[in-house]
């Protein structure tokens, strides 16, 4: 967001202002998984929150619409094509790019990509970990239902 700012351009601050709702439509979808999703556990018989990525193991087994879910907004977040987070990234670029600031450009597109790493870890705990047998995933109830199918949509 300060990159966009940096440009001092009226095309950084369209940027900045699209960037801003794309990232708050991906962090509204985003919370809304983490703070909806609970599960059991047979082992203590309770319902839990989950805590840990690992608690996230074989999501995609479990509740495979859910994690597909999860899956394009962490695509988004970071920044992979053709996502509403990676057109918001090549906005803020461009208006970076447009006024001269190409080693700000250069560090924002490697951190990007350093960044898509962490992110891409998530992911990798929903579809490949071991799952974890004492565990089971509540649905969401509706309302969290149509919110996260809400930012689901308007990220693609």
């Amino acid at each position: 967001m300060l990159i966009a700012l940096a440009s001092g351009s009226i095309e950084g601050v369209q940027s900045l202002l699209i960037y801003l709702v794309i990232y708050l439509i991906t962090t509204v979808g985003s919370w809304t998984f983490i703070l909806a999703l609970n599960k059991f556990d047979i082992i203590s018989k309770q319902k839990k929150r989950l805590v840990y990525i690992n608690d996230l193991n074989y999501l995609g087994y479990d509740n495979p619409l859910l994690a597909f879910t999860r899956t394009i907004i962490i695509f988004s977040i970071a920044g992979i094509p053709p996502l509403a987070g990676f057109c918001a990234k090549i906005y803020v670029l461009f208006a970076a790019i447009e006024s001269s600031l190409y080693f700000l450009s250069f560090v924002a597109v490697l951190t990007s990509c350093i960044g898509a790493f962490y992110y891409i870890r998530f992911i990798k705990v929903m579809y490949f970990e071991n799952k974890n047998k004492s565990q089971f995933y509540f649905k969401l109830d509706r309302q969290k239902s149509i919110l996260l199918g809400i930012c689901f949509f308007l990220i693609l």
